[in-house]
């Protein structure tokens, strides 16, 4: 395993820095993130409204259901 490997190598007191720096590292990206993504799925649902309420004063009211397919050979 690393940490052990990593113990042995390095000093006490780098070791006991690494811990500190990298053991929340997961935390600091995770936290941040899950705001943004409720963020991102609000302006989502406001661009559908704006884009149906364009669509609706063009005389759009059929909604279209579009599939695309990859196909790899």
């Amino acid at each position: 395993m690393f940490i052990p490997q990593l113990a042995n190598d390095l000093s006490i007191a780098v070791f006991v820095m690494l811990l500190i720096v990298f053991v929340p590292f997961p935390l600091i990206i995770i936290f941040p993130l899950i705001p943004a993504l409720f963020i991102s799925d609000r302006l989502k649902e406001h661009r559908v409204k704006f884009i149906r309420n364009i669509a609706g004063k063009l005389g759009i009211t059929s909604k279209v259901e579009v599939n695309f397919e990859l196909k790899i050979k």
